[in-house]
C-alpha cells in the first residue's frame, strides 16, 4: 500500500532538524509563546512593518488590565493621545448583538466592561462606535481603515463563527496523521515522524467569508490568525505557520494586492494599468464575501479604497469604480453559479456600479487592441460628505455611445453554469420566446447574449436596450428605461456575436463609423 502525504515531526524530537513541517499541538499556551517569538522577530527586524511614530489612539478603545480577573473598561482617548494598540478581526454572528455600545450605556462601559474570558478578544471593537447614533457611525466607520493600518497587531478569530466562540480555547486535535514512523536521521540518530495527509491551512475559515475582514487583513501591518487547526502569522514581509519550522518566514509579495502599492511598497511605482489590476483582484475577493448589512458595502472597503485613491493620483472614486477606468470599468459581470441580487432599498450605489449588487463579480480587463466606442460626458456620485468613500446618496453617468434595441429574445440556460438569468437576443427576425434552449446551441444562430444582474430584472427584457462600449469584442451593457423619465439604469452585461456591427479590423479608425450605420449614437443618462 502506498501512503501519500507530508512528513511532520515534533519540535522537540531528533527528527526536527531534518523535517521542516511540524505536528501542531492542541495546547494554546505553547501557541502563545510561539506567537510572541514571531512578534519579536517582526518588531526587531522588519523595516516594512515598522511604524514611523507611535499612532494616535482611536477615540474609544477597551483598556484591558491583565490580572487574574481580567479587568476591562472603555477608555475615551484625549485629543492627541498616542499609544500602541491592538485591533481585532472576527465574525459577530447572525443575530448576535454582543456588547453593544450606545449613548445610554457609555458611562457604564467607561467604569467596567464585563466579558467572558473566551470572548474578550472578539468583543473589543464593538466598544468603538455608538450603535444607536448614525452620525457617530458615519464618522467612525470612515476611520476604520486608518485604525487597522496603524495598529500594532490584529488578532483574527479566523475559525470562530461568532463572537462568543473566542480564540483562547483548547483547539481540537490536529488533522489525522499516521501512527509514529521510525526515521533514521542523517546524523545517525533515530527519530520519529508522522505522515500528515492534509495541509492544516486547507480550511475555509469563517472569517475568510466576511466582507469587513478583507480590509482588516490587508491594511494591518501584522495579523495573528487563530485557525481551526493551526495559528498563522502574516506581516508585510513574511508568513509564519505553526505547521512549519522555517521561522525565517516566507516572502509573500503578491499574496496581498496592496504589497507593492504605496505606502507599503519599496519598489518602483506601478503604472495605472498595474494599479487597476490590483484593484480588480480586491473586487473579486471582496464580492465573494458576505456582509450582514448591505449598507456596509461601501464602508467595509473604504480603507482599501483610500490607499488606491492615492495610488491612482487622487482619481475620482465612484462607489467602487474609478473615473479614469471608464468606460471599460462599467464592464463587470457576475461569476459563479449563484445569482447576483440588486438591492434597490436602502440605496447604496448607482446601478452601473457593482456596489449596487450582492454576489461575486468579475471585471473585464482593458485591452489596448480592443478600442472603446463610447465617450463619457459626465460621471459622478454624491455622498453624505464631499469625496466620501463610505457613502453614496446618488450617482449619475452620461455616456455617448451606440445604442440599439433587440427585436426579440429567448431565455437560455448554460449547462456549464446554470444561473438561469441569461437571454439570447436578435436584432431582426428570430424566434419568439419559447422553451429554454441550451446556450451552446443558441450561440450558433443568435446575435448575442445578455447576463442579467438580477433574475427579477430579466423578466423586463422586452423593454431593454443594448449600449455598446467596446468594438472588437463587442461588449456592452443592457439598459432599461426608468418609468416616466428619460434616464436609464443598468440591468445586465451583454456580448454581441454576429455580423451587424460590421467591423473593419484593418482600419480601427473606421470602426466607429461602421458601427454607427447599424447602431444610432445617442447620449444616455444612467442612474
Amino acid at each position: 500500500m502506498v501512503m501519500m502525504g507530508t512528513l511532520v515531526a515534533k519540535a522537540d524530537g531528533p527528527a526536527a532538524k531534518f523535517v521542516s513541517d511540524r505536528v501542531v499541538e492542541p495546547d494554546v499556551e505553547d501557541a502563545i509563546q510561539l506567537a510572541q517569538t514571531w512578534m519579536n522577530t517582526c518588531l526587531s527586524g522588519h523595516t516594512r512593518c515598522s511604524a514611523s511614530e507611535v499612532p494616535l489612539l482611536p477615540i474609544r478603545v477597551v483598556d484591558v488590565e491583565v490580572t487574574a480577573t481580567l479587568n476591562c473598561k472603555l477608555h475615551i482617548s484625549s485629543p492627541g493621545e498616542r499609544r500602541n494598540y491592538l485591533t481585532l478581526s472576527y465574525c459577530l454572528g447572525v443575530g448576535e448583538k454582543g456588547h453593544v455600545l450606545t449613548q445610554n450605556n457609555l458611562s457604564e462601559k467607561e467604569s467596567r466592561c464585563c466579558f467572558h474570558n473566551s470572548e474578550v478578544a472578539a468583543s473589543v471593537p464593538l466598544g468603538k462606535i455608538l450603535q444607536d447614533s448614525l452620525e457617530d457611525w458615519e464618522t467612525e466607520a470612515a476611520k476604520m481603515g486608518d485604525i487597522y493600518a496603524n495598529s500594532t497587531l490584529t488578532i483574527a478569530a479566523a475559525s470562530a463563527a461568532d463572537a462568543r466562540q473566542g480564540i483562547l480555547l483548547p483547539r481540537p486535535p490536529t488533522l489525522p496523521e499516521s501512527p509514529p514512523l521510525q526515521f533514521t536521521c542523517p546524523d545517525g540518530n533515530s527519530g520519529t515522524v508522522f505522515l500528515r495527509h492534509t495541509d492544516p491551512s486547507d480550511v475555509e475559515e469563517p472569517l475568510n467569508l466576511r466582507g469587513w475582514a478583507l480590509q482588516e487583513r490587508l491594511l494591518t501591518p501584522r495579523t495573528l490568525f487563530f485557525g481551526t487547526h493551526q495559528m498563522t502569522w502574516e506581516c508585510r514581509e513574511t508568513v509564519f505557520a505553526e505547521g512549519k519550522s522555517d521561522y525565517s518566514g516566507i516572502r509573500w509579495s503578491g499574496r496581498n494586492p496592496l504589497s507593492d502599492i504605496h505606502p507599503f511598497s519599496q519598489t518602483l511605482p506601478l503604472t495605472s494599468s498595474e494599479v487597476l489590476a490590483r484593484w480588480e483582484e480586491v473586487v473579486s475577493d471582496y464580492t465573494s464575501r458576505n456582509l450582514t448589512l448591505g449598507t456596509d458595502k461601501l464602508p467595509a472597503l473604504a480603507g482599501i479604497a483610500a490607499i488606491f485613491k492615492s495610488a491612482f493620483g487622487n482619481d475620482g472614486y465612484l462607489a467602487g469604480l474609478w473615473k479614469s477606468s471608464l468606460p471599460c470599468g462599467l464592464l463587470w459581470a457576475g461569476i459563479g453559479s449563484e445569482h447576483l441580487e440588486r438591492k434597490l432599498l436602502p440605496y447604496r450605489a448607482p446601478s452601473w456600479s457593482w456596489m449596487s449588487v450582492d454576489g461575486s463579480v468579475t471585471t473585464m480587463r482593458r485591452d489596448s487592441k480592443d478600442p472603446v466606442c463610447a465617450t463619457i460626458i459626465h460621471a459622478g456620485v454624491t455622498g453624505r460628505a464631499p469625496q466620501s468613500l463610505t457613502s453614496c446618496l446618488s450617482g449619475k453617468l452620461i455616456v455617448r455611445a451606440p445604442v440599439r434595441r433587440p427585436s426579440k429574445s429567448k431565455l437560455l440556460y448554460n449547462s456549464a453554469n446554470p444561473r438561469h438569468n441569461i437571454r439570447g437576443f436578435y436584432f431582426d427576425g428570430g424566434e419568439n420566446d419559447g422553451p429554454n434552449e441550451p446556450l451552446e446551441k443558441y450561440r450558433e444562430q443568435s446575435c448575442g447574449i445578455c447576463e442579467f444582474d438580477d433574475y427579477d430584472e430579466m423578466l423586463q427584457a422586452d423593454s431593454t436596450q443594448l449600449l455598446c462600449l467596446r468594438k472588437t469584442l463587442k461588449r456592452g451593457l443592457m439598459i432599461l428605461p426608468v418609468a416616466g423619465t428619460d434616464v436609464f439604469r443598468r440591468v445586465g452585461y451583454c456580448t454581441i456575436y454576429e455580423e451587424p456591427l460590421k467591423f473593419t479590423i484593418e482600419k480601427p479608425e473606421d470602426r466607429y463609423e461602421d458601427l454607427s450605420k447599424e447602431w444610432p449614437v445617442r447620449e444616455i443618462r444612467l442612474v
